[in-house]
């Protein structure tokens, strides 16, 4: 009989432990979950790069720049005529828009060619606001959107033996959240 006991204590004893030792190796905690939503970032082209209508020299290389600023004033040399008639100068302007008061990346492309059937001319790109991160105007949740005014210039090289006609091509003004 007292063996019949010490078994029933003993095993009294390890019921308890195994309650005790489940209680104890359980804990709880609260974590709280969150997301901040931006609106999409967008870059709007409002006007195009235009070096005007220009006469190219009689020998040799001149050179065209628009200003990379609001004014997109035209610069000519070595032997290079503006003509002020027809289709004046002007830098291309985007505007970026996007969440308030946050920062993106800007990335212009350095140059890009124009061409005229199989004439091509490399222009390289100025700007306003350099390559980098850029803050939106604004502050998180305002009304309307954030936004950043950009303009791009650039320069060409003009050659003697150069077709005569439009020279075309595209560039690319890309923006990204951080």
């Amino acid at each position: 009989m007292k063996l019949l006991i010490k078994g029933a204590l003993a095993a009294l004893l390890l019921t308890g432990a195994a309650t005790s030792a489940s209680a104890q190796a359980t804990a709880t905690a609260s974590a709280q979950g969150s997301v901040t939503i931006f609106r999409p970032i967008t870059v709007t082209k409002n006007v195009d790069l235009k070096f005007g209508n220009i006469v190219k020299p009689g020998a040799g290389t001149g050179s065209a720049a628009v200003a990379g600023d609001s004014g997109g004033a035209l610069t000519v040399g070595g032997g290079v005529v503006d003509l002020a008639s027809g289709d004046p100068s002007s830098a291309a302007k985007f505007t970026i828009a996007g969440e308030g008061g946050q920062i993106f990346t800007l990335a212009v492309d350095d140059s890009f060619d124009i061409t005229n059937g199989t004439d091509t001319i490399s222009v390289t790109t100025d700007q306003d606001t350099p390559d980098g991160d850029v803050t939106l105007s604004g502050a998180l949740g305002d009304a309307g959107d954030g936004t950043k005014i950009v303009y791009v210039g650039g320069s060409i090289p003009v050659a003697f033996d150069v077709s005569t006609g439009l020279f075309v091509g595209n560039f690319n003004v890309t923006a990204t959240y951080n």
